[in-house]
């Protein structure tokens, strides 16, 4: 059985594993042994802020572990590097400034994506990070009413998501008009 001490976690088959945060998007506690979300934005210090800019990295140590099902159906685990992430972020925003620069501190991404996927995760959140730009998160799940509403009050000037999302986007805003 773990050790369920929130902060430094035992958990034998996972020695690894430290910390657990977790989000809820009601008012439910966090389980035991896990930091709350809301909680853990209350933590934040200046000390702490400086220990994070002093942690150093190895870019070849994994940054994330991406579930995927691929085209097999069946889950796997993909190991990703920092430096595979911060270079595919980084492409991402190259690639968007290639013919105009358009993807920089000016820039405010809708971000409808979920961010467990690498797509919402890296091409929105991380890229956003290292070009400067402000990220807008409507809501916790995909919500076309909630995209709507947020584009317009934060004034967003790029929006990514999947075809289905943005189609779902565009009948909920012709709905708005009509009525």
């Amino acid at each position: 059985m773990a050790d369920l001490d929130r902060f430094k976690l035992n958990v034998p088959f996972v020695s690894c594993l430290k910390n657990i945060v977790y989000y809820s998007t009601g008012d439910e506690a966090a389980p035991p042994g896990t930091i709350g979300w809301n909680e853990l934005e209350q933590m934040s210090t200046t000390a702490l802020v400086g220990e994070v800019r002093n942690t150093k990295i190895r870019q070849e140590e994994i940054g994330n572990i991406q579930f995927t099902s691929g085209t097999t159906g069946m889950p796997k685990a993909a190991a990703l590097s920092h430096y595979n992430l911060v270079n595919n972020a980084l492409s991402v925003g190259m690639h968007c400034n290639a013919i105009e620069d358009n993807w920089n501190d000016r820039t405010i991404v809708c971000n409808v994506l979920p961010l467990y996927h690498v797509f919402g995760f890296v091409a929105g959140s991380l890229s956003g990070a290292i070009f400067g730009s402000s990220q807008v998160y409507p809501a916790p799940g995909f919500n076309a009413d909630a995209a709507v509403k947020a584009i317009e009050k934060q004034k967003a000037t790029h929006l990514i998501g999947t075809p289905t999302m943005f189609n779902d986007i565009i009948n909920c805003k012709i709905e708005l008009i009509a009525t």
